[in-house]
């Protein structure tokens, strides 16, 4: 693995990572000096990623999950707030 993309995303300033597909990444990693929403983000697309294979998941999980995946998605606090 090219550890070239990761430097570009440790810290600030960062580059956007035009590398990557939109349908599987945060639509602000694309932007200049992204940061935590990225990370929020990708939680929302692992639990429908799970969702795919666990049987009878939570609605409040589901729920959760379209939280972190909106436009309006909530910071690293009230995420864990809500948890």
């Amino acid at each position: 693995m090219d550890n070239y993309y990761w430097e570009d995303a440790d810290g600030y300033p960062n580059n956007p990572a035009n590398h990557l597909t939109s349908h599987e990444h945060a639509p602000e990693v694309f932007q200049q000096n992204q940061g935590e929403e990225i990370d929020i983000w990708s939680v929302g697309k692992l639990i429908i990623d799970a969702s795919r294979w666990i049987i009878g998941l939570s609605q409040n999980i589901i729920q959760f999950e379209m939280n972190l995946q909106s436009n309006d998605r909530p910071n690293c606090q009230e995420s864990l707030e809500t948890i």
